[in-house]
């Protein structure tokens, strides 16, 4: 429980920091002429509040042998993005489907942790 509030944490630290700073972020390290990534790192920012939960059930899966449900869980979720990324009229609605793709597939992800396997017992 200690590690899973460390890292709620240190995702809820890093996504304020990019969100908040990202101006400044883009004011130092490039021209003026590209200003405009910052409205996007801010909000693709956001989608690293999903990611370490993501990359955490990906790995317990992968413990428990059930890469099929990873594949398809995520297979499912790039057409979705891809659907997205066909039917974006301008980067930023792409960047905010990307967010809430990453949302679903965390959704995803902790429902079907919780449905339990039916299980036959032969006696």
């Amino acid at each position: 429980m200690n590690n899973f509030l460390a890292l709620t944490g240190l995702a809820i630290t890093s996504v304020l920091f990019l969100y908040f700073l990202s101006v400044y972020i883009y004011a130092i390290f490039y021209k003026q002429d590209y200003i405009e990534g910052n409205y996007l790192l801010s909000i693709l920012s956001l989608s690293l509040l999903f990611t370490p939960f993501i990359y955490f059930y990906i790995l317990d899966y992968n413990h428990k042998n059930k890469t099929a449900l990873n594949a398809k869980v995520l297979g499912v979720c790039f057409i979705i993005k891809v659907i997205f990324l066909l039917f974006s009229e301008t980067i930023y609605e792409f960047c905010y489907a990307i967010v809430i793709v990453d949302a679903l597939i965390l959704a995803t992800y902790f429902l079907v942790s919780r449905i339990k396997p039916l299980v036959k017992t032969t006696i």
